[in-house]
Parts: structure tokens; sequence; C-alpha cells
């Protein structure tokens, strides 16, 4: 009975994962992105004339389709957990940064027209740290990426597959979890205008995650440098959560200490990896 249903769920998640990764799907997604913009468009002008009354603003035509884009994103890192652990947390790093970036831009909605300096500059000082802290997480990304070596922890390649058939499973779970936080983000944005929410808990839940996923990996390898390196991506998603929730300035740095982290972990596993291979030789 376990087995079936283990293999109903590998089943289900295969062929989400294939209709996600489909052309259709990516022109839809684009197409929902722009007509979310330009009904948001719309909505402020009524607002803007008094026709209607809704909590949208001018930074709403912004923040709202940009939020859905990183709904969106977070769909898309659920279908790449499987594939590989690394490139998950690479993954949440590039959500990071487009939340960074999404905050730049809720600072300049905050901006008063016409531009009076002395009015502004706390919401420029903002909205630059941001944007600028977005940029420096985008290129240390970039170099992450560039050192990943990817090895699989099991000894055969049929531990292998159980060991991604197990994170497929785990991956389904946050879907369905994700699923139900974007409904209730979506019902909260419609009542009060807010949609901002739900990437603490997201990231809050794959904090959990990275844990059972640990947990799992334990039974194919009890290798030092493969359980360092899967604990230390548990520290990187809290320091990443963390980020989200402390003060402007202090999220930047934050956020590049998550990076750098990353960095760090993975040049010395690739270090580690590398200086057994050579004394086993």
């Amino acid at each position: 009975m376990l087995k079936r249903l283990t293999k109903l769920l590998i089943y289900i998640f295969d062929l989400l994962e294939h209709r996600w990764e489909s052309l259709r799907t990516v022109v839809w997604i684009s197409n929902s992105l722009v007509l979310t913009f330009l009904c948001m468009i719309f909505l402020v002008v009524l607002e803007k004339f008094s026709l209607i009354h809704t909590h949208f603003n001018y930074h709403s035509i912004i923040s709202v389709p940009f939020s859905i884009l990183l709904l969106f994103e977070i769909v898309g890192l659920v279908f790449i957990l499987p594939q590989s652990v690394a490139n998950a947390l690479g993954k949440q790093i590039e959500i990071l940064s487009l939340i960074l970036l999404r905050a730049s831009f809720k600072e300049f909605g905050e901006i008063e027209v016409p531009l009076v300096w002395e009015k502004s500059i706390e919401q420029i000082l903002k909205m630059l740290s941001d944007g600028c802290g977005a940029l420096a997480v985008f290129l240390l990304l970039a170099y992450y990426y560039s050192i990943q070596r990817h090895k699989p922890v099991t000894a055969s390649q049929e531990e292998q597959l159980r060991f991604v058939n197990y994170r497929k499973i785990i991956a389904l779970g946050l879907l369905l979890v994700f699923i139900i936080i974007g409904i209730l983000d979506l019902y909260h944005w419609y009542r009060l205008g807010v949609f901002n929410q739900s990437f603490n808990t997201f990231y809050t839940i794959m904090i959990y995650a990275d844990i059972l996923v640990v947990l799992i990996a334990v039974r194919y390898t009890t290798r030092f440098q493969d359980i360092f390196r899967y604990s230390a991506f548990i520290f990187i998603t809290i320091i990443i959560r963390l980020s989200l929730v402390v003060p402007v300035y202090f999220n930047v740095l934050l956020g590049i200490t998550a990076c750098l982290v990353a960095i760090g972990v993975t040049l010395c596993y690739n270090y580690f990896v590398n200086k057994i291979q050579i004394e086993k030789n």
C-alpha cells in the first residue's frame, strides 16, 4: 500500500513538473502577469477618479504583479529541489534578490510627487540600498553557480534514485502548502490591498523542509562533508529568513552574508572532496 502511494505521488510530481516546464505554461505565466499589470492600472485609474473604492494605489501597479511573479518563482523552486539541493538553495537566493528589488519598488512608491528632496531623502536611500543589495546578491549568486560541482552523495544509482524520489515527495508537499498560502494571500490582498506576507512563511517552511532532507540523506551517507554541507544550507536559509524581517540596510547585509556563506561552504566542500580523492589515489 505504501509503495503504491509513493509511486502515485512521484507520478503526480513528474506530471506537474512536465506541465510546469512546458512552453504553454511559460506563455500562460507571462500573459497572467501582463493582464494583472493592466488590470491594476485600470483599477488605480478608477480609484483616482473616485469611481470605485479600493486599497490600491500607484505602488500597487508595480508591487502586485511583482508579488505574483515571486509566487511563480516559489513554485519553480519546488520543482528544482529534487534535481539538486545546491541549485534549490541558489533558487532561494534568486527569490531573495527579487524580494529586495520588490522592496526598492515599494520605497519608490512612497516618494511624493512632485519630488521634495528633504522629504524624500530617506525613501531614496532605502530604495538605493535594496536595489544595490539585489545587484550584489545577483553577482554573488552567479559566482556561486559557477563553482558548483554536482556529485551524488549515494553509493549507487539505485540509492540516488530513491533519494531523489524522497525529495520529490517532500517537494510535492511543499507545493501543496504553498498553494494554500498563495490562496490565503490572494484573499488577504483582495480584502486589504496588501500582498506581502507569504515570503516570510515560505522561508520558514523551507527551513523545516531542508532539515527533513538532511535527515533523509543520513540514510545514504554519513560522510562528514556531505552532512556538514546540507546542514550549512539550513543555516543559510535561516539567514535569508532573518533578512526578511530586519530593518532596511540590515536586510541587505544579511542577504549578502547568506551569499558569502553559501560560496564559502561550496569552496570548502569542493576542496575537502578533492583532497580526499587525491589521498585515495
